[in-house]
């Protein structure tokens, strides 16, 4: 092997690691927010223990709303104007499906990046409470009349 072969070797072993390409959040953040504002019409709907936990549930995305709205903060993104976005009037069990979908698709989604090196426990702990919302929203589906 020769000294130029050697020297490239050597640079790219010592060049500095550029972090992977970080996806927009902003949809992610979206939904999160979408999902908030269908959950808390349904606690305006849902009376009982069913409105009981239509409540935790809209604390629980808040949660995770905030997560996302931290992470673009730390990677130095624009988060936009972080509001509930109000849900379409629809049945509680219409509603209670399209949170469960989308619960189900954040759940895939902060799972697959739980494997960023900064943020990946973060994305785990996100991970985990979309499955509780999705048995959550299953509980409240089959209390339903």
């Amino acid at each position: 092997m020769d000294s130029q072969t050697q020297n490239q070797i050597w640079q790219r072993v010592f060049a500095p690691m550029q972090p992977p390409p970080r996806e927009d959040l902003l949809p992610l953040l979206t939904q999160a927010v979408e999902t908030m504002g269908a959950s808390r019409m349904l606690a305006g709907i849902l009376q009982g223990t069913s409105r009981q936990q239509a409540n935790r549930l809209y604390e629980s995305l808040r949660e995770n709303a905030l997560c996302l709205r931290g992470i673009c903060r730390l990677s130095g993104r624009s988060e936009g104007k972080f509001c509930t976005m109000p849900a379409e009037k629809e049945p509680a069990k219409r509603l209670l499906e399209t949170c469960y979908h989308r619960c189900r698709r954040a759940m895939a989604e902060y799972t697959a990046r739980s494997a960023d090196p900064e943020f990946g426990a973060v994305y785990q702990k996100m991970a985990q409470r979309e499955g509780e919302h999705c048995c959550l929203i299953a509980q409240i589906l089959g209390n339903l009349e």
